[in-house]
């Protein structure tokens, strides 16, 4: 394993180890899987939506691979829809709340522990991978080793679906570091702040581009066919500062989405995208 990844591993370890052991004590925090994880975000319904159409609204049997699980709310509420879920993370913390969230809720998850990009997967055996806010966390190389792996171990037309956030600006992402994120688990300062220098030198992501360009030009070099970029998300940007009013989160993402193709410059003012591709 990189050490990259070990360093990675160690720090959502570290962040979520408390969170384990609460829920550990009290899991009723886990309990539901009725709605879409974070339902309000407009990238995570069109992440179901395209897993959906891949396969005509039957999720129930299919094999699902669930790369970066994090904590789980993906793997479990696909396998509450009646697939095969294998879920993998880098943290150990992550996948053991996963494990709890899945038995909570009575299903049946698969979990490994790994480097999404080093995992020894069996060949042609899932119809959908999925991987949301992943490839951000991996280096160039360990990218382009996870494009290679996710061929191998899909069933031909099978699809798979990442979501990112992306940086097409450097201005908007110069603006966006200025706001700071008041999290009570994972804060970021300002950029403004005294306290920037420290949380950038603790920052577990690799430095790497994260532009539709860059994603473009990866996957332009692998034999993925039908692949497909929806960019999104302007005034979504705004949505952390509304925590806790989900609804007004809702409508901002959804007037985005519905504004979206009359906004000049949409591209370089996209925060996320949602990228699909088909094994051949």
């Amino acid at each position: 394993m990189s050490k990259v990844s070990e360093e990675q591993g160690e720090f959502y370890d570290k962040l979520n180890r408390d969170l384990l052991e609460a829920l550990k004590r009290d899991p009723a925090g886990l309990v539901g899987t009725a709605e879409i994880p974070l339902s309000y975000l407009k990238p995570n319904r069109l992440v179901f939506d395209r897993i959906s159409e891949h396969c005509h609204g039957m999720i129930e049997g299919r094999e699902i691979l669930d790369l970066g699980c994090g904590q789980g709310y993906w793997a479990v509420y696909l396998a509450a829809l009646g697939a095969r879920v294998t879920a993998s993370d880098i943290s150990r913390t992550n996948v053991d709340i996963t494990r709890l969230h899945a038995e909570v809720n009575g299903l049946d998850v698969s979990t490994i522990v790994g480097d999404c990009s080093e995992l020894d997967l069996p060949a042609g055996r899932y119809d959908i991978i999925i991987g949301t806010a992943l490839i951000h966390h991996l280096t160039v190389v360990q990218e382009e080793r996870l494009y290679r792996s996710v061929l191998r171990a899909l069933k031909p037309g099978g699809l798979v679906v990442f979501m990112e956030s992306i940086q097409n600006s450097l201005l908007l992402e110069f603006l966006r570091e200025l706001v700071p994120i008041r999290d009570p688990v994972d804060p970021r300062p300002s950029r403004l702040s005294s306290r920037w220098k420290a949380y950038e030198d603790h920052d577990p992501h690799p430095t790497r581009p994260n532009t539709s360009e860059h994603y473009r030009a990866a996957l332009a070099k692998h034999s993925f066919s039908d692949v497909r970029f929806e960019e999104l998300g302007v005034f979504s940007r705004c949505d952390r500062l509304l925590r806790g009013h989900r609804e007004v989160q809702r409508w901002i993402h959804d007037l985005d989405y519905m504004i979206w193709r009359w906004l000049p410059g949409r591209r370089l003012l996209a925060r996320n995208v949602v990228i699909t591709a088909v094994k051949p």
